[in-house]
């Protein structure tokens, strides 16, 4: 599994502008980026996503970020092609961001 002392926890607001904002915040301060996140439900991922790119990242080449909850949004808006979805176990997700990258949750 992750070691805790490689995770990051970043506590966003679940929806697309409260996490892009506080992302970009974050971001604007110059902490340090996991490989990969974990965001909790989609509209934190799209909001992260959206922050990451405004700064730069390559997703997922940079930095992959994993949703969970599949929204219509993720099935027909571009921004989220770059948001892997998954399976109840985890397992689509783990494999689609390497296991072995230092991950954070959002």
């Amino acid at each position: 599994g992750m070691s805790p002392t490689q995770s990051v926890i970043h506590k966003l607001t679940p929806s697309i502008e409260g996490a892009y904002n506080e992302m970009r915040e974050y971001l604007e301060k110059g902490g340090p980026i996991a490989d990969c996140y974990f965001a909790d439900n989609d509209l934190i991922a799209i909001g992260v996503l959206r922050a990451l790119r405004e700064s730069g990242y390559l997703i997922p080449k940079d930095v992959a970020v994993i949703g969970f909850d599949d929204i219509t949004m993720c099935k027909v808006q571009h921004f989220c092609n770059a948001v892997y979805h998954c399976v109840a176990n985890g397992d689509q997700g783990i494999d689609a961001a390497d296991g072995n990258a230092r991950q954070a949750v959002l």
